[in-house]
């Protein structure tokens, strides 16, 4: 099986830039930086240990339960191409049309989309809270409306909360990997051996914890022989 992803890997890949994290635009393929450059926070993925396969883990049919819902809500709206083009209101016209399955994978996507734009805001205006809050957002709508989380990403993230993490959420597809925590650089070690301790005694796994620093994408290497 072959899972239809889309190009957001690839293009930050090549496109990142140092002390930045990028808004991208999947339909026109533009981007935009927005700083983030941190005196207190950093950015620490903690790995769950769980493998996961886009292709087995049910991402084509997260698609196509979007499609079916964007198919739905053209009969009203014809001007409609993508959730992209869909506000709350619109969808809620075609609630009673759809089942609940794809009412709720639509509804994620919708409210994503707003809390991405209200995301790179509050990064802009270097509001590193209201940018964690928004993590914390968009990893529960991954987990109860889009339903690509898992029990030990879950764990992760509720202790990140009950610890005064500023952000945290899954990252990547889903289904395992890793959980990703903007976190205060004087609360990173005590944080490590709760989660170290906590994780262990829940799943009696070793969790791995990978620091991250922004920087560019790929790039040319001339080699002088």
């Amino acid at each position: 099986m072959v899972a239809k992803v889309g190009i957001m890997d690839m293009y930050a890949s090549l496109f990142s830039k140092k002390d930045s994290v990028m808004l991208l635009d999947c339909r026109n393929y533009k981007h935009e930086y927005r700083p983030l450059k941190f005196e207190q926070h950093e950015i620490l993925l903690i790995d769950t240990k769980v493998k996961h396969s886009l292709a087995s883990s049910a991402y084509n049919k997260r698609r196509e339960a979007c499609e079916e819902g964007v198919k739905k809500i053209q009969r009203h709206f014809e001007n409609v191409k993508a959730l992209r083009d869909v506000n709350l209101s619109m969808l809620e016209k075609t609630k009673l049309e759809v089942n609940e399955e794809v009412y709720k994978r639509c509804l994620y996507i919708v409210q994503e989309i707003k809390r991405t734009e209200e995301a790179a805001a509050s990064l802009q205006a270097n509001d590193v809270t209201r940018f964690g809050r928004f993590m914390y957002e968009t990893h529960w709508g991954l987990s109860k409306l889009y339903e690509v989380s898992c029990d030990e990403s879950d764990y992760l993230v509720r202790l990140a909360e009950e610890n005064q993490v500023t952000g945290a959420r899954q990252m990547g597809g889903g289904f395992g990997g890793c959980t990703i925590n903007l976190i205060q650089k004087t609360q990173r070690d005590a944080f490590v051996t709760k989660v170290r301790e906590k994780y262990f005694g829940e799943f009696k796994k070793e969790p791995d914890f990978y620091p991250v620093n922004l920087a560019d994408g790929v790039g040319s290497l001339i080699v002088n022989r």
